[in-house]
């Protein structure tokens, strides 16, 4: 594989989790897997989990991550 994805963290009570995604292999950087990787996770923990918050932290210096995220919203 070229990295990993997951919710992490679920909370029934607040309806909430946390995403965490890693592409670890840098010829993949840059290809949109990690936009369509996100989108499949978000639509999943919204529409079929119920919740109603996702967290993300992320290194300030990740600029590439942060316009991913910020595109997907």
């Amino acid at each position: 594989g070229i990295g990993c994805i997951g919710l992490h963290g679920l909370s029934g009570l607040e309806s909430s989790g946390e995403l965490g995604i890693s592409i670890g292999e840098p010829d993949c950087w840059g290809q949109g897997y990690g936009k369509e990787a996100i989108g499949l996770v978000l639509d999943h923990a919204f529409d079929e989990l119920g919740l109603h918050r996702v967290r993300l932290r992320v290194w300030a210096t990740n600029t590439r991550g942060i316009a991913c995220y910020e595109k997907l919203g």
